[in-house]
């Protein structure tokens, strides 16, 4: 197990819950010093009991150590107790810390790395190594703290009873620390095999259990489908665990083995020693004693504790790894309320891809401009408003926000930048904290925004008004589809922005209201640089500038009129929606 990795986990621990650390392994500290002293007592309580015929004044003595080894057991009760009470408090602190120290990390990441699949199974194997970061810790602080005194006072006591006695605990300690290397190999190899199998699963179990998705399971009979697919996942993942530990429990039995042939080693010496009269009965107890105590901790330490941990050292590697991805700096030059935007022979690629989204894309937005971006499927459409808006980084080229560019980390003040995406948020709160999201402006009220995008608050659909629940999972209500984009779009325009990206802002709206909506629209964005990705060519003519993209480049930048007569590919795209109207 790798010392720097140790190093790391206690000092995590300990920065998310310091007061709390001192007590926990204090009392530990204190309990492992502790726990030699009736091993002692043990032997002198022997040796005295064989004495008592001889001399009736021993019965005293005995009474006497009789009372200590009580107390010295019920002290070592006592601080377990407390420790362990202790223990508990800190495991919650310290799962709450490292939790929101992650979430902190995550809001940090470039937003196009959710993008790269091996980004998104770093980050899910780092967030299953939080609570082994606190086991980790724990584990080498209890031996440090609690186990190494024991052992090391025990070790004493059997060198004073012969200087051989230490030497046949070898055969107990060494063959277990060379099984547990070879095992936190295999088990860190294991978890980067699992990782994606236990993604699966959780997928295809959402699909057969998650309220989103029962009403088509059942209404095209898929429940068989998707269950069949769960169970092969759930197999292949059973193959390949039960085939590490097959092989990590066939080690264990042979270490076990070992380490009882050490144990009856150490036994068979001491009857000899008793047999010579080189110690007494009293020596022999208490060694036996010690020797039974040491073999129960060195199996809790090393098949319990060390063994248990190594299986996921995987897992506390991923979380350091997490933390160590680079982070995303606000754009350290202000900008000003008004924004214009310059990109200059931009390309751009998805993480883990050659294929470029955007190829060698040149545009200039004026400053409080909307513009619209058409094109088909696939045509980079998207992309090119996330690089606008400063939410992806250029692969090559360059993009100006008011002739300033960005460094390889920065990205755009959130407070000059809002948006609607097409993967918008449903949040299972109030209907006000879904647009105000904790961030309630002086200058803005929630229901005048409403208004502004066409909710009606009515007691059908809204029953408690701006605080009515939505979510019918929490005892509120559902609302339709529509009504949700809408909300979208009120959070976006609720908040503060001289910048605004909206992709495909009404695609589950109503058709008889999505002219009105873009009407709202064309006054909502009349002080800010607005970028709309939309397919719906019915409001193109909204537009101070219609940038039209195919296969990743752009075809051609205008305005609705002077397209239509220069543009063949616009010209198709207009008439092919106008003909489906008509049709």
């Amino acid at each position: 197990m790798k010392t720097k990795i140790i190093q790391l986990s206690i000092k995590e621990t300990f920065v998310a819950s310091k007061q709390i650390f001192i007590g926990v392994y204090s009392c530990f500290l204190l309990g492992g010093i502790l726990k030699a002293m009736p091993i002692m007592l043990i032997q002198q309580l022997f040796d005295e009991v064989t004495h008592i015929n001889d001399n009736p004044e021993v019965l005293h003595k005995v009474f006497f150590i009789i009372a200590l080894l009580f107390a010295t057991k019920v002290a070592i009760q006592i601080l377990s107790s407390v420790g362990d009470y202790l223990y508990e408090n800190q495991d919650l602190v310290v799962a709450h810390n490292l939790t929101k120290g992650l979430n902190d990390k995550l809001n940090k990441i470039s937003p196009v790395l959710f993008e790269d699949k091996n980004f998104l199974e770093q980050k899910e194997k780092a967030y299953e190594g939080i609570r082994w970061v606190r086991k980790l810790a724990d584990t080498m602080l209890m031996i440090l703290l609690n186990y190494v005194p024991s052992i090391i006072v025990l070790t004493i006591y059997l060198y004073q009873s012969h200087k051989l006695l230490p030497l046949l605990l070898i055969f107990i300690f060494i063959p277990v620390i060379l099984v547990q290397k070879i095992q936190v190999k295999s088990y860190t190899k294991l978890e980067d095999t699992l990782t994606p199998i236990n993604r699966k699963s959780e997928t295809y179990t959402k699909y057969i259990t998650n309220r989103t998705h029962f009403k088509e399971v059942r209404s095209l009979g898929l429940y068989r489908y998707f269950k069949n697919k769960l169970v092969q996942t759930l197999q292949n993942r059973n193959a390949e665990f039960l085939k590490v530990e097959l092989a990590s429990q066939k080690l264990t039995l042979i270490t076990k083995f070992i380490s009882l042939c050490g144990y009856m080693g150490i036994l068979i010496f001491l009857y000899v020693l008793v047999q010579r009269g080189d110690i007494s009965i009293g020596y022999f107890a208490g060694i036996f004693t010690a020797l039974h105590g040491l073999f129960n901790m060195i199996e809790a330490l090393v098949y319990q504790m060390v063994g248990d941990t190594s299986k996921v050292v995987g897992k506390i590697n991923n979380y350091f790894e997490f933390k160590n991805y680079p982070e995303i700096q606000t754009m350290s030059k202000k900008l000003e309320t008004s924004i214009s935007i310059d990109m200059q022979n931009v390309s751009f690629s998805y993480p883990n891809s050659d294929y470029k989204a955007l190829d060698n894309v040149s545009l200039n937005i004026g400053d409080k401009q909307t513009v619209i971006i058409v094109g088909e499927n696939g045509s980079g459409k998207t992309t090119l408003g996330r690089l606008i808006a400063g939410l992806y980084k250029p692969t090559d080229g360059h993009i100006m926000y008011n002739n300033l560019e960005l460094d390889k980390n920065e990205f755009l003040p959130i407070k000059n930048m809002s948006a609607v995406f097409q993967n918008f948020g449903k949040y299972q709160m109030t209907l006000e904290e879904n647009i105000h999201l904790g961030e309630v402006l002086p200058n803005k009220t929630v229901a005048n925004i409403l208004e502004q995008v066409d909710i009606s608050l009515d007691k059908k659909t809204y029953p408690q008004n701006v605080d009515t629940l939505l979510s019918r999972e929490f005892g509120g209500v559902d609302i339709s589809g529509g009504q949700w984009q809408k909300i979208a779009i009120a959070r976006a325009f609720y908040k503060h922005s001289d910048l605004i990206f909206l992709d495909e802002p009404t695609s589950v709206i109503d058709p008889l209201e999505e002219s009105n909506m873009y009407n709202k629209f064309k006054e909502l964005v009349a002080d800010k640089t607005a970028i709309i990705v939309t397919h719906r060519m019915s409001v193109v003519k909204m537009a101070d500038k219609i940038v039209v993209m195919k296969n990743g480049k752009i075809l051609d930048v205008g305005q609705h009129e002077n397209l239509l007569e220069r543009c063949a590919y616009y010209k198709k795209l207009w008439l092919a929606q106008q003909e489906q109207y008509q049709s």
